[in-house]
């Protein structure tokens, strides 16, 4: 499998989606981020 290189726009990118479903829930938010930085 290829490796993910995170660019400084793309972790800008992953932080303004976990703020952005944290208004909601830390949980998922937290659970989400993860399983995409898993899958990337």
């Amino acid at each position: 499998m290829a490796e993910i290189t995170w660019t400084p726009f793309a972790l800008e990118v992953l932080q303004s989606i976990y703020n952005y479903i944290s208004k909601d829930s830390v949980t998922y938010a937290g659970r989400f981020v993860d399983k995409l930085i898993d899958k990337g």
